[in-house]
């Protein structure tokens, strides 16, 4: 066939919000616009967030007599500072996609009782059933729900030299064919098998009845691709979580039914007050487990495709190094949430399922947990070598004093730019892809 050239265009937007995280981004390509949001929450004054909220929402394309539309709503894990603003938002758009990480039940209540959620709070209505919660949330429409499971085994080891596989060419074809849906592989029947709530959700949606979202399973690093031109690449890594309990997960099967199905709510709390009891007699008080699950999103063009030029705007910079604009062959984006970095398994075992070709494609880094010391490994920024790194947080607060100097310091090569209560962070990126995809450059990541 003949090649193709399709141009498009993409922009990321981290919004001040302050210690918290509101990220944006819209790939434009021909006739299509693909919209996505990476979380949506913070712990500074919540007019911060439904401020950014209302202005993203009036950019927004608005069809006749309805709300907008999202194509894609990720939401990284459950703290406050990531999904404060999620039911506004989607009191204002129609979302056709929300991706959440997979969590049993009994993990989703240890995290209710750490943050001290009381059984009539939103929190924990949330956390005993997502997908409903959302649902009734919504004023307009949730067209799917996209559970990513974790990855509970170290994966083979990368093969530095090997891509990604390519796409098949589109048959030749005009450029209306082109489509803003997402394409990706459900997991297997047979793999859920064993997971009686995972199957519950799934086949309790089956019949995409009007107003139920539909609800599939996906694997870590599964992508979801956009018409085999741009692909977003969820990651969950489960490696973290110590602290299952046979305890603990049993007590949760006695009261599942009173917790998810009955519709007296003194039922309910008595079951949430005696897991609660449970749970302190198994964890302690201490313990903290909210951020050891956060959902990583790596989001850029499938191979083959070609930047022209890749711009940051109006930004406040750490460091002197920074330059304008950059004319890069990279335009990717890698977003972590609250996740964990801070070990060298953690590290190689993102770069072994994302694969070598999309870790040298790093244009962007969100940068873990605010910039916490805790989330960081020495050698990191090295190791996947952005050529920007996003800090959202707010530095005036003397109580987590994120970013943490170490991990500023560590950073400080690789273009860090502060998002706070007072500057948000623009990039764009312009570029083609064309078919068949050609190779493009290539460029070896460093391991610590």
């Amino acid at each position: 066939m003949m090649p193709g050239i399709y141009t498009w265009d993409v922009k990321y937007d981290f919004h001040a919000v302050g210690q918290g995280l509101f990220s944006t981004g819209l790939l434009a390509c021909e006739h299509v616009e693909f919209r996505w949001v990476y979380d949506c929450g913070t712990v500074s004054a919540q007019h911060l967030l439904t401020t950014q909220i209302d202005y993203y929402h009036r950019q927004l394309p608005r069809p006749p007599e309805a709300l907008p539309f999202i194509d894609l709503l990720v939401i990284s894990h459950f703290d406050k500072d990531h999904i404060s603003g999620v039911v506004e938002l989607l009191q204002h758009c129609n979302v056709r996609n929300i991706v959440l990480p997979y969590m049993p039940l009994w993990q989703r209540l240890v995290i209710a009782f750490e943050e001290r959620s009381g059984p009539r709070s939103p929190l924990t209505q949330f956390l005993l059933d997502p997908v409903g919660f959302l649902r009734n949330a919504s004023r307009g429409t949730i067209e799917r729900i996209i559970l990513v499971m974790p990855v509970n085994a170290r994966p083979d080891e990368p093969n530095p030299e090997q891509e990604p596989l390519l796409p098949d060419a589109p048959p030749d074809a005009e450029l209306d064919e082109i489509s803003s849906a997402l394409v990706f592989d459900e997991l297997p029947e047979h793999e859920l098998q064993g997971d009686e709530e995972l199957t519950s959700m799934i086949s309790g949606n089956i019949t995409h009845a009007a107003g139920i979202p539909q609800v599939v399973a996906v694997r870590s690093g599964s992508a979801l691709s956009i018409h085999k031109i741009w692909e977003f690449v969820p990651y969950n890594d489960a490696s973290m979580v110590r602290f299952k309990n046979s305890k603990f997960e049993k007590a949760v099967r006695i009261h599942t039914n009173n917790l998810k199905t009955s519709t007296k709510r003194q039922i309910k709390e008595a079951a949430l007050a005696d897991l609660k009891k449970t749970y302190t007699n198994t964890f302690g008080n201490s313990s903290r487990h909210c951020n050891v699950i956060s959902l990583f999103l790596y989001s850029g063009p499938v191979f083959g495709a070609i930047a022209t030029v890749f711009m940051p705007e109006d930004e406040k910079y750490y460091s002197d190094l920074n330059p304008k604009y950059h004319l890069l062959d990279r335009v990717s984006i890698l977003y972590t949430g609250d996740g964990y970095l801070n070990s060298l398994k953690s590290i190689d075992d993102l770069m072994t399922v994302l694969g070598a070709y999309r870790c040298n494609q790093l244009a962007v880094f969100q940068v873990m947990h605010h910039g916490a010391r805790g989330n960081w490994k020495a050698g990191i920024a090295d190791t996947l070598m952005p050529d920007y790194s996003i800090f959202s947080s707010d530095p005036e607060a003397t109580r987590t004093g994120h970013p943490h100097a170490e991990v500023l310091r560590d950073f400080w090569n690789y273009h860090p730019i502060q998002v706070d209560k007072n500057y948000s962070a623009h990039f764009i990126a312009r570029g083609w892809y064309i078919f068949p995809p050609v190779a493009g450059k290539r460029r070896i990541f460093k391991r610590i």
